[in-house]
């Protein structure tokens, strides 16, 4: 078949091609590509093709950045986290867990720690109101002097 858009307007292409492509009865019939290209299948398979890889990557880029932003908030280590996102299909969920987990398992800010004369002044005001039992008191006090 020949090429009707070698060197010709577009639509002289395709007056061309209807020219060539007449049949018999009057009913227009099709002929081809009246720009000579090929089946176009082959250009639709490639753009999705193409559109399958930008997604996949677009994906990847957005799971490591995730992973590691999250980790970087938890005092984690964002590398080991953006591995873990990249190689496990459910991974930045797994790094929100561990982050979470993380998070939770800091120890509360209590203040500045109590001396020894604190803790033994709090635990004897305990005994002297009735808290606590002279047997209850003794065994803190005695774990208590033990820590030094």
């Amino acid at each position: 078949m020949p090429n009707y858009a070698a060197a010709m307007h577009p639509l002289q292409a395709l007056l061309r091609f209807a020219e060539d492509c007449g049949s018999i009865d009057g009913s227009p019939i099709i002929c081809g590509d009246p720009m000579g290209g090929e089946d176009d299948f082959a250009g639709v398979f490639g753009v999705f093709v193409v559109i399958a890889i930008v997604v996949a990557v677009g994906g990847a880029v957005y799971r490591r950045s995730a992973a590691r932003s999250m980790a970087t908030k938890a005092g984690m280590d964002p590398d080991a986290a953006a591995d873990v996102a990249l190689l496990d299909e459910h991974g930045v969920a797994a790094t929100y867990v561990m982050t979470s987990l993380k998070e939770s398992a800091k120890p509360s800010p209590e203040g500045p720690e109590r001396t020894v004369e604190q803790r033994l002044a709090e635990l004897q005001s305990l005994l002297d109101r009735g808290v606590v039992t002279q047997a209850e008191y003794d065994a803190r006090r005695a774990a208590i002097l033990q820590d030094l």
